[in-house]
């Protein structure tokens, strides 16, 4: 069991810290202040800085307002520092990821709900022994109006299947094309291997023990030998399906700034024959992608080096679409909950993520929930539309304010 909280028994339930453990819990759940983009950037420069509420910098929730470090239950005033006087408005000094005391603060944001959802999926996951099926993690959104329907879309979920089975199938790889995605089940090296499952770095461009390098050699545990002559350091990744490739993604996480990064991918046929595809330029923070098309299954590759610090965190090897190992698969039930509920027509169930409502009457309020079916389960319910038939939407062409 990993995981889990500190927290100082002199704070823990007294006066102003009986929402320590939910801001605690907040950061758990992959959710930084709110003051992140202003008092924990490193400079004026720092590309996190935040101006304005984004999902790109801060605190990457685009509905909470840049503010700094505060405890005061009200807007701060003005702040006058090194990269210049800035007067924060609206800003969230009672959410539970400020620093202002029990008294003031008293909620999540939707955007930061949704981070929670998606980071417990995504990092979390193996934790998770619930058979339920992953949930949409925003609010659905209007992207269309006319004056007697209006239609909505949503997400499909972070993570999990794109479909549910129909027979013996695993369809959690398998995408609405019926392409199989596959992540390296087993990786052989001289050095030491964790390169198999799928991506687990945290944080790209930076040295990682989650990734395969060169460096650390299992041979000589207190040295670091160069890649020799002629084929370099060697990583080779087996997959449990061969199948006919469309494409191979490689995350590489880390290297060092020289030439090019991989002197070699050899593509492994089912047959035992070899597709070399040569040297390639590689990025830290960009996966890595080829295509290939070919009449031969391939069932592993062989990754090629000389550069020592090159690591590598995961390897996906997808196959073309319609491959036979997805045929059982059927896309997701999405379940469409409106209140006050559609006239003669609950539930709605759909297998695409778009719904036209046509029983709608103009200046009357609706609600809006999806809910995600499959394999004789359901998710939660998703984050809540609100919405009033004939009012402006964002994406309607029309300009309502400016700023």
């Amino acid at each position: 069991m990993k995981g889990g909280m500190i927290i100082n028994p002199g704070y823990f339930g007294t006066k102003g810290h009986n929402n320590t453990m939910i801001h605690e819990m907040g950061h758990i759940f992959g959710l930084y202040h709110v003051f992140k983009g202003v008092s924990e950037r490193e400079s004026c420069d720092d590309p996190c800085q935040e101006t304005t509420a984004s999902m790109e910098t801060g605190d990457l929730c685009a509905d909470t307002a840049p503010m700094p470090k505060s405890k005061a239950c009200q807007d701060p005033d003005p702040v006058n520092d090194t990269c210049g006087l800035t007067q924060y408005r609206n800003t969230p000094y009672n959410n539970y990821m400020s620093y202002t005391d029990d008294n003031c603060t008293n909620h999540f944001t939707p955007n930061q709900v949704a981070r929670m959802h998606c980071y417990i999926d995504l990092v979390y996951k193996t934790w998770v022994h619930s058979q339920r099926p992953s949930p949409v993690p925003l609010a659905p959104v209007v992207i269309a109006q006319k004056a007697d329907s209006v239609t909505i879309h949503w997400l499909t979920p972070i993570s999990g299947p794109l479909a549910h089975r129909e027979a013996d199938v695993n369809c959690r790889f398998c995408d609405e094309n019926g392409a199989l995605h596959q992540y390296a089940y087993r990786a052989t090296s001289p050095h030491a291997c964790d390169s198999s499952g799928a991506p687990d770095v945290y944080q790209a461009c930076e040295p990682s023990m989650q990734a395969w390098s060169p460096e650390v050699n299992l041979y000589e545990p207190n040295m670091t030998a160069p890649c020799p002559e002629p084929e370099g350091c060697v990583l080779e990744l087996h997959f449990l399906r061969p199948v006919f490739p469309d494409s191979l993604t490689i995350w590489i996480t880390y290297m060092s700034a020289s030439e090019k990064a991989i002197a070699n991918i050899v593509f492994i046929t089912e047959n035992g024959g070899s597709i070399h595809t040569g040297p390639r330029h590689a990025f830290c923070d960009i996966p890595l992608t080829l295509h290939l098309h070919t009449t031969k299954k391939v069932k592993a590759i062989k990754i090629s080096t000389f550069d020592g610090k090159l690591e590598i965190d995961a390897v996906q090897l997808t196959s073309r679409p319609q491959n036979p190992l997805c045929s059982e698969c059927r896309p997701l039930l999405y379940r469409v909950i409106r209140d006050p509920p559609v006239r003669n027509q609950s539930p709605i169930r759909l297998r695409q993520p778009t719904y036209t409502d046509s029983d709608v009457q103009r200046n009357l309020r609706y609600i809006y929930m999806i809910q995600v079916e499959a394999d004789g389960g359901v998710s939660e319910l998703s984050p809540v539309l609100l919405y009033t038939h004939g009012e402006h939407f964002c994406g309607d062409g029309s300009q309502h304010g400016s700023v």
